[in-house]
């Protein structure tokens, strides 16, 4: 189970809110689930895990692997080369802002990346064993 106890003290935006510098002690996390919950249903939690929100690193890290994963897909799914240039990549990495989870940066991807990737072989007659190429100018095909 999954909540955000600790939203009720911030008095900030509820989520992975990264303006706050310097996180809580573990006491104050454990104060802010003991307050939420009854005591009985408290004494039933294994443990309480604090999330944080994502450094740049993880967010890069995060996007590179849905690269490959879509990359990998194409490949096994119709033997299609996915291409994607350095500025394009970069675009891509700057689709994940400070603010967002991981769930709302892979959405993201989803949107931007990946089904206009599929929108655009759809369109294509013949898209097995081609090589589609991402550039900061969109996508091309080429056989």
């Amino acid at each position: 189970m999954t909540c955000n106890a600790e939203g009720r003290r911030q008095k900030a935006r509820i989520g992975f809110a990264t303006r706050i510098q310097d996180p809580a002690p573990a006491s104050d996390h454990e104060a802010d689930v003991t307050g939420l919950f009854r005591p009985e249903f408290f004494g039933r939690m294994d443990r309480v895990v604090t999330f944080r929100s994502l450094d740049a690193a993880a967010r890069t890290d995060l996007l590179v692997r849905m690269i490959a994963a879509l990359s990998d897909e194409l490949v096994r799914s119709r033997n299609i080369d996915l291409q994607i240039t350095s500025e394009a990549e970069a675009w891509i990495l700057g689709l994940a802002d400070v603010d967002q989870s991981a769930r709302d940066i892979m959405r993201r991807f989803e949107i931007e990346v990946r089904s206009r990737i599929l929108s655009f072989l759809a369109g294509v007659s013949d898209s097995t064993g081609v090589c589609v190429r991402l550039t900061a100018d969109g996508l091309s095909c080429s056989e």
